[in-house]
C-alpha cells in the first residue's frame, strides 16, 4: 500500500512538469474521437434504465439485445451496451441486481486561485523566494498541522499572469473555506473550487469482490454489458482505462467477427459487419 501512495505522489509531481494541454481544453482530444467515429452522440441525455430483450431475426432465430431508456421517456433497442459510467454513481437500473458491486469513491478537492501567495504562511520573507510546487507530508507528521491534517496535499504555481498574479491549482483533503484561503493568499481576484469522485478507495483486504468485466444475470449467460469500469477496483488512471476501453472494444469485435470473413484483424480497422 505505501508503494501505491508512493506511486500516485510521484505521478502528481510529474504531472507539474513538462506536460502539455491541448487549446481549449484538452476535452477536446474526446469530442474528436467521437466526430471523428461519426457516432450519434447525445450530450446531456442521462440513461435511467437499461433491460435485456429478446427479438427475432427473418429466420425466427432469437436474437438477444438492450432497450435502453432516457429520462425523457425515449426507448432504444441496441445490439450492445457499454456502461462507461462507475456502477456507484450511475444510478441505472439494470435488468439484474449489481448493488454489490459498488464501492466507496475517493472524492478529490481542487481549488484554483488567481492571486499573490502569501510568503509568510510558509515561513519566507519574499514571495520571489516560494517554491513553485510545495508537497505536504502525511501520517505520523501530519500531526504537526492543526487538527492533525494538512492544510492541502500540494500547492503549484501553473502560470504567471502579466500582472504579476499567479495562478495557483491546490488540492487539499477538503474543501478549503475562505479563512484558509485568506492565510495562503495576499490577495485573490479569482477562486474557482471542483470535487469530484475520481476512482475507488484503494485499501488492503483478503477477499475483495471485483465486479466483472461483462455483467450478466446469470454466469451461464453467453450475453451482458460490457463494464470496463470494472479495472478501476485494481487501478483507476486515465492510462488504465484506455486499456479497459481498448479490451471492450476486442471483446465485442471478437463476439461480431467470429462469423464474419469481412472483418478485418482487431487493430487493423473495424471492416465490414
Amino acid at each position: 500500500m505505501e508503494s501505491l501512495r508512493f506511486h500516485t505522489v510521484m505521478v502528481s509531481m510529474e504531472a507539474s512538469h513538462g506536460t502539455w494541454a491541448v487549446k481549449d481544453g484538452n476535452f477536446r482530444i474526446f469530442e474528436e474521437f467521437a466526430i471523428r467515429s461519426k457516432a450519434n452522440v447525445l450530450l446531456n441525455t442521462k440513461v435511467i434504465s437499461v433491460s435485456n430483450i429478446t427479438e427475432f431475426d427473418s429466420f425466427g432465430n432469437d436474437v438477444h439485445k438492450y432497450a435502453v431508456e432516457t429520462e425523457d421517456g425515449i426507448i432504444q433497442v441496441f445490439d450492445e451496451v457499454v456502461l462507461a459510467a462507475p456502477l456507484r454513481f450511475s444510478d441505472i437500473v439494470l435488468s439484474f441486481p449489481a448493488q454489490h458491486y459498488k464501492r466507496d469513491y475517493h472524492t478529490v478537492h481542487v481549488t484554483l486561485v488567481s492571486g499573490h501567495a502569501n510568503p509568510n504562511y510558509f515561513g519566507r520573507s519574499d514571495i520571489e523566494k516560494l517554491p513553485v510546487f510545495i508537497v505536504t507530508t502525511g501520517y505520523p507528521l501530519a500531526q504537526n498541522f492543526p487538527d492533525g491534517q494538512a492544510p492541502f496535499e500540494t500547492f503549484s504555481v501553473h502560470r504567471i499572469l502579466e500582472n504579476g498574479e499567479t495562478v495557483v491549482k491546490i488540492f487539499s483533503p477538503n474543501k478549503p473555506d475562505e479563512k484558509q484561503l485568506d492565510q495562503l493568499f495576499l490577495n485573490r481576484t479569482w477562486t474557482y473550487y471542483k470535487e469530484w469522485q475520481a476512482f475507488p478507495q484503494l485499501y488492503p483486504v483478503e477477499d475483495m469482490d471485483f465486479p466483472s468485466f461483462i455483467l450478466k444475470a446469470n454466469e451461464q449467460d453467453e450475453f451482458g454489458i460490457v463494464y470496463p469500469g470494472s479495472f478501476e477496483n485494481f487501478v483507476s488512471t486515465m492510462e488504465t482505462q484506455t486499456i479497459s476501453g481498448k479490451n471492450a472494444a476486442r471483446l465485442l469485435h471478437e463476439k461480431w467477427c467470429s462469423k464474419n470473413i469481412h472483418c478485418k484483424k482487431f487493430g487493423d480497422g473495424w471492416g465490414d459487419y
